[in-house]
């Protein structure tokens, strides 16, 4: 399968704070999608992890178009605000992880920083088990066209969300 260019969709990037530190969480879209669109779809999957999730604080939200590498200023609508309790700097690595394939075998990825919960032994929290993971896959699964993969397709979300622990947040921890 032949790469393609990190710009092959529009995309989303929703900045936001968590554990005394900024992420950023991307999304692709379909060239359609309106900032609000984006927006709303942002805050589905941030109220549906909420109970899961450290304070989290939305920063702002860009854009970059089909092509580009540029990213531009987009308004975010939603709430900005999810979780509870602060998380301290040793809570900064964890984060959720939701994945899954497209038709062609393109993957897809979203990751959410600001975990809160006890790591499981398989570090895996399926839908089955809880309802803030199904509430979150079923946001990604949704049939408007946001949550895309590389190549613009809706993916088939795996049913469950991945526990990590970000090799690269780990080492920020150590120096």
């Amino acid at each position: 399968m032949t790469a393609l260019p990190p710009s092959n969709t529009k995309r989303y990037f929703l900045d936001y704070q968590t554990c005394g530190e900024q992420h950023t969480m991307v999304m692709r879209v379909d060239d359609a999608t309106t900032d609000a669109e984006a927006s709303e779809h942002y805050g589905n999957l941030l109220v549906a992890m909420d109970a899961l999730l450290f304070n989290l604080v939305v920063v702002r939200m860009r854009v970059a178009a089909n092509g580009s590498n540029v990213t531009l200023p987009a308004t975010f609508t939603g709430d900005t605000e999810f979780g509870s309790t602060d998380g301290g700097p040793e809570h900064v690595p964890f984060a959720w992880s939701f994945t899954g394939k497209d038709s062609v075998g393109r993957i897809a990825k979203v990751e959410l920083f600001g975990m809160k919960a006890a790591i499981g032994g398989n570090y895996r929290t399926l839908a089955v088990d809880d309802t803030s993971v199904e509430g979150a896959i079923a946001e990604l699964a949704t049939t408007d066209p946001v949550w895309l993969t590389i190549a613009g397709n809706a993916p088939f979300w795996n049913q469950y969300a991945n526990q990590q622990i970000n090799a690269y947040w780990q080492r920020q921890q150590r120096l």
